[in-house]
Order: C-alpha cells, then sequence, then structure tokens
C-alpha cells in the first residue's frame, strides 16, 4: 500500500483561502522557513495557516501586512520567551550538573529527565499567562471605548436634557491594567 504524498504549500493555500504569496509571506513571520510552492508542510505550520487562512476570512486582518505584523509580534514574543528558557535551563540545571563533575553526556541525560517533569507544566503556565494577559488587554480596550463614549457629543447631549452630565475625575491606576482609566462622576447640571 503506497504511501499517501504530503501536502503541498499551494495546495494548504488553496485550502484554508489565502494565496500562496500571502501564506508564504505569514508562514515566514511566524518563524518558519519561507516555503516555496511545492514544498511539503511542515505539520506545525498548518495550524498557523488555518488561523490565518479563517481570520482573514473573518475580516480580523484588513490587509496582508496586518498578518505578517501579527505573526511577527507573536514570533517576537516566544522567541524572547524561548531566550529566557534557555538561560534558566542552562544557569538552572546544566551548570550546576557540570560543576558537580558530571561528564558532557551525563548532565545532558540528566537534565532532559529534570526538563520533562516541567514542560507539561511550563506549556500549561504558558496559556494561563496568555489568557490573562489577554484578559487584562481585553478590559483596557472596553474601558478606552466606554470613556469615549461618555465624553461624546450624543452622550452629553442626552445627558443634558435630563439635566445631568459626566464630569471626569481623573486618571487612576487599576491594578493589573498598564494604562490609567478616567473616573467619571454624573452631576446635576
Amino acid at each position: 500500500m503506497g504511501r499517501a504524498r504530503p501536502q503541498t504549500h499551494a495546495e494548504l493555500a488553496t485550502e484554508v483561502g489565502l494565496p500562496f504569496e500571502s501564506l508564504q509571506r505569514i508562514v515566514e513571520a511566524f518563524g518558519f522557513a519561507r516555503p516555496d510552492p511545492g514544498d511539503a508542510v511542515v505539520e506545525a505550520e498548518r495550524p498557523v495557516a488555518q488561523l490565518m487562512g479563517r481570520a482573514v476570512a473573518l475580516g480580523f486582518f484588513v490587509d496582508e501586512a496586518a498578518s505578517v505584523r501579527f505573526g511577527n509580534a507573536y514570533a517576537e514574543a516566544l522567541r524572547r520567551i524561548t531566550a529566557v528558557e534557555v538561560e534558566v535551563y542552562h544557569a538552572g540545571i546544566e551548570l550546576p550538573l557540570l560543576r558537580s563533575g558530571q561528564s558532557e553526556r551525563t548532565t545532558m541525560e540528566l537534565a532532559e529527565q529534570v526538563s520533562q517533569r516541567v514542560l507539561d507544566l511550563l506549556g500549561e503556565a504558558l496559556v494561563a499567562v496568555y489568557r490573562r494577559q489577554q484578559e487584562l488587554s481585553w478590559t483596557e480596550h472596553q474601558i478606552e471605548h466606554i470613556e469615549q463614549v461618555l465624553v461624546s457629543e450624543p452622550v452629553a447631549a442626552m445627558t443634558s436634557v435630563a439635566g445631568v452630565r459626566f464630569a471626569a475625575l481623573g486618571p487612576t491606576q487599576l491594578p493589573g491594567l498598564t494604562s490609567p482609566i478616567r473616573l467619571f462622576e454624573a452631576r446635576r447640571s
């Protein structure tokens, strides 16, 4: 029985609804090698292609440049995280083993055993931290929208009819948010 032919990047682009050139730049932005149309798809690239194809179809990205910027941001943030992981791994696991007189080979074997114990937890922690940061960013974004509405002309017109106006009390910093928010008070006009 013959083995199935691997999917090409040109085929993947068609499958996810992106022009090949866009898929090529997006895959590269996420940190993978720049593919040619006939190159076999690396399985780790597939979720990226599916995500970006769906996001573009839903209108999340108005142009390819925004998609590439998104990919670059993710790749750079994760590159920085993994660079720190390597530093911590080297300083906290490898060096102590080497300093204790272990051979390079034994050090690598022992270090692998130790790291296997924390890899699953590391993945879970990474997702948890990501979700928390996402929650904070989305909350800040919604607060900015509310602030804009409270100082808008339509709200000013509606509240003046009711004899009320919103007065800004000034900025305050809420725990976890990176930007201060404005507090408002409803006052009788």
